[in-house]
């Protein structure tokens, strides 16, 4: 992923909120289809899945692949199949909701393309530079391929 020429702190955060609503649609068809094989699945997300926190949606997709997975045995030595996905999702919501609910603000180091801040407790400022702020956009396209890939949803 090239850096774009375009500089404005509102463009990156958009980017990024978009690619993570694609994400979470994906989630929304992936849960409607375990369900609903039929044009019901997208009554299904519109009614219901639409009303639902990312966090309820993360866990019904987690409860979704641990069932796929039937002769898994958990024990104190493993985790299930799909636990690093699952916490890649929470740790992608984090961010996105760093996007999405903190305020702008005046960047305090130079390489930083976006600066937002926090006013919960004391405030708090996250700043992003190019190669952090790339590495989660391409950690949000990564976890979308992935509910994408057939081989994913055969196994799963």
């Amino acid at each position: 992923m090239d850096e774009p020429k375009h500089k404005d702190k509102h463009y990156y955060r958009g980017f990024l909120l978009a690619q993570f609503a694609a994400l979470e649609t994906t989630i929304d068809v992936y849960i409607a289809s375990y369900f609903i094989d039929s044009d019901k699945k997208y009554d299904f997300m519109n009614i219901i899945l639409n009303r639902l926190t990312f966090e309820a949606k993360r866990t019904a997709l987690k409860t979704i692949l641990d069932r796929k997975t039937p002769d898994f045995v958990k024990s104190k030595n493993n985790t299930w199949p799909n636990s690093a996905f699952i916490e890649e999702l929470r740790l992608l919501n984090n961010e996105r909701n760093i996007f999405a609910h903190y305020v702008d603000t005046i960047k305090h180091d130079e390489s930083a393309i976006i600066s937002l801040m926090e006013f919960r407790d004391k405030s708090k400022i996250v700043e992003y530079d190019w190669p952090k702020y790339e590495s989660i956009v391409k950690r949000i396209l990564s976890a979308l391929k992935k509910l994408q890939d057939d081989d994913f949803v055969k196994s799963n």
